[in-house]
């Protein structure tokens, strides 16, 4: 080991292990805020510019974004490709994935510059991107690769309930009845929700990972992980991602309307709105894995989960 070892993944380590995963000397390094999980950092050569991802606890996942590369390139689905890896700490003691840098930023952080047309245009084309994986075939039962556990659609939502309740519960912010309210819409959707395919999706294609240029769709990055269920799940996550970062919905309502839901969809989209919501609620002050605290606006979550509700019992 050419580093000294520590507990978390620093600018050396990257560093480090940048240079000799390109053979180009580094001129500069910042560690970049995306990323729940994992160390992201942007990597500055005299000939281009890279991202480097590193990890001190999911290599699993690493792999799972090697594998899926795999399977959706191929699809023309268009995703910022790894171009160099060190998953087995040949250069630090933190598995390693690198690419080159695509120009731009997370459509979240892009999203004040775009006109209402730029929006409507990136919705079109995400709904074309996502159809893309109706390509794959369904899985054998519902949640995350690599090992989805859940026999229905409804037992990953309940699973998902449960731990943003927990979570709810523990942070002593919000009322417990917005807990009640959550389970009593999910068994009045219970019949439908059990119907739900375990169809391939891509659950982290939101206000993050899409990298929007002067005002154009550049790629995708950080396809970690698969989902099997519904895809609406990934707009639900757009449309509480954006409410949460103080931005319209106009992005997210534009690939609703490309869809053209039924009103069983729109409920289920409802639905997940609700269900992301307090997921957000039960996440006030925690501390990520990679040590990132977050924490988000009392006012605006109770604004939307009084959104979702009112929303909701409309169309029911």
């Amino acid at each position: 080991m050419n580093i000294q070892e520590s507990l978390d993944p620093d600018e050396k380590a990257a560093a480090h292990v940048a240079s000799h995963l390109i053979g180009e000397t580094v001129a500069s390094i910042s560690r970049l805020t995306t990323g729940n999980q994992n160390y992201v950092y942007a990597v500055d050569t005299e000939q281009s510019t890279y991202v480097i991802r590193m990890t001190n606890k999911f290599r699993d996942k690493f792999v799972s974004a090697l594998h899926w590369q795999e399977q959706l390139i191929p699809l023309d689905v268009p995703l910022a490709k790894f171009i160099a890896q060190d998953l087995d700490g040949q250069y630090s003691p933190f598995p390693a994935l690198l690419m080159k840098r695509l120009p731009g930023a997370d459509i979240g952080r892009a999203y004040p510059s775009l006109t209402a047309e730029q929006k409507k245009s990136i919705a079109r084309q995400m709904v074309d991107i996502h159809a893309k994986l109706d390509a794959l075939p369904d899985g054998s039962k519902y949640g995350y690769t690599p090992n989805p556990p859940h026999e229905t659609w409804v037992d990953f939502l309940t699973k998902d309930l449960n731990v943003a309740s927990d979570r709810v519960f523990k942070a002593q912010i919000f009322d417990k009845g917005v807990v009640e309210i959550a389970f009593s819409e999910l068994d009045s959707l219970k019949e439908d929700l059990l119907k739900i395919r375990p169809r391939p999706f891509m659950p982290d294609t939101t206000v993050k990972n899409v990298i929007i240029h002067e005002g154009a769709l550049m790629g995708i990055v950080d396809v970690d992980d698969i989902c099997y269920g519904d895809p609406l799940f990934t707009l639900s996550l757009t449309y509480a991602g954006s409410e949460i970062d103080g931005l319209d919905t106009d992005y997210a309502d534009a690939w609703a309307r490309s869809l053209d839901l039924d009103l069983h969809a729109q409920c289920r989209l409802e639905f997940y709105r609700l269900l992301h919501t307090i997921w957000f609620m039960g996440e006030q002050a925690i501390v990520s894995a990679n040590g990132q605290k977050l924490n988000f606006d009392t006012e605006k979550l109770k604004q939307m989960f009084d959104g979702s509700v009112e929303r909701l019992r409309e169309k029911v």
